[in-house]
């Protein structure tokens, strides 16, 4: 089996609170991958330290084989991450300005992304300023941002926050045709019970400053 994200003995403390102890884990390429934990456990730590965003006490941490510590930038280009603080949208700009921004950076195409632009059901929205946006739609077009630069890995945390039923489906059938056709891992928080039952292919949960396979 090939191994796309490896954690190897990591340990992550803030201040005086220890979040991860000597963590291993390894993530194979191309599966939907879920990762669970109670509240405060440190599943968003945990995928910014696999983005390269947060390094590690101790241990390392290799994407495609490569190292984040000695490899961040390149690492950064085979990642699409998906928080809850989009810090690289622009409030003041359009939905359509900010995504043609982040097209002109990558040096890609934003017809590459219409499909997804039509499947989320963004394009009514394209001229509205993204601060005046519903948290639903700022989640909704932070994962099309995320896929501007086609990367091989893509981290969502908290994969339907802030969206109804119908656009939970349409992320549900993204996320899927995304590892079906292009071959995409993906690694997504959640704390939907029926979504982690018939999305994921690989369970991660956080117990005890522990990482484990469920």
């Amino acid at each position: 089996m090939s191994y796309i994200i490896e954690l190897i003995n990591i340990s992550k403390s803030f201040s005086n609170t220890n979040v991860f102890s000597d963590v291993t884990i390894k993530i194979p390429q191309n599966i939907i991958c879920v990762l669970t934990g109670k509240n405060g456990s440190g599943k968003t730590t945990l995928l910014r330290i696999i983005a390269g965003i947060l390094l590690p006490d101790t241990g390392t941490v290799l994407v495609n084989n490569l190292d984040t510590k000695k490899y961040r930038n390149k690492i950064k280009t085979f990642i699409g991450l998906v928080t809850n603080q989009e810090h690289y949208l622009y409030p003041q700009l359009t939905i359509l300005e900010n995504l043609k921004f982040l097209s002109r950076i990558y040096q890609r195409d934003i017809k590459e992304i219409s499909w997804y632009i039509d499947h989320l059901s963004i394009n009514r929205f394209l001229t509205t300023k993204f601060c005046f946006c519903s948290s639903g739609i700022k989640h909704r077009v932070a994962i099309l941002a995320s896929l501007i630069h086609q990367p091989q890995i893509l981290l969502i945390d908290e994969l339907t926050k802030s969206v109804d039923y119908e656009t939970a489906t349409k992320i549900y059938e993204l996320i899927k045709l995304l590892v079906n056709k292009n071959r995409m891992t993906i690694l997504f928080v959640s704390h939907n019970i029926s979504e982690i039952k018939s999305l994921a292919q690989y369970h991660l949960n956080i117990e005890d400053n522990k990482v484990v396979v469920k």
